[in-house]
């Protein structure tokens, strides 16, 4: 995901978590790339102050367990998955769809760039 949107959805994690739904960003990047990140405040482009965790998935497992890892390039693909308490997920984002009725009720917490008709 790009800033704009890790910040989008840090700043609405408050109506997420009143539907019982715990954000979390994941990325390929590094620990300390998530900090100096962090450290920028938005105006200069940054992150800024977050609420949600940053999961540095520096192994690529996390991408690949979910599907975003594009093996023959070596990066992962931008994915928004919401996983329902039992560990069953819908992914938002492409051409799939989100199946559960409770994710449903989220879709109008995402940004535009991530709705679906």
């Amino acid at each position: 995901m790009c800033p704009t949107e890790i910040i989008a959805f840090n700043d609405r994690a408050s109506e997420f978590a009143a539907l019982n739904c715990q954000l979390v960003a994941a990325s390929t990047d590094t620990p300390e790339s998530h900090l100096a990140w962090t450290r920028v405040p938005r105006s200069q482009g940054g992150l800024g102050r977050m609420e949600i965790p940053l999961v540095a998935d520096v192994t690529k497992s996390i991408a690949a367990r979910y599907g975003c890892l594009l093996e023959d390039l070596g990066i992962a693909a931008r994915g928004l998955y919401i996983i329902s308490p039992d560990g069953g997920r819908g992914r938002e984002g492409g051409r799939e769809g989100v199946r559960d009725k409770r994710a449903w009720s989220l879709i109008p917490l995402l940004p535009p760039s991530h709705r679906h008709p």
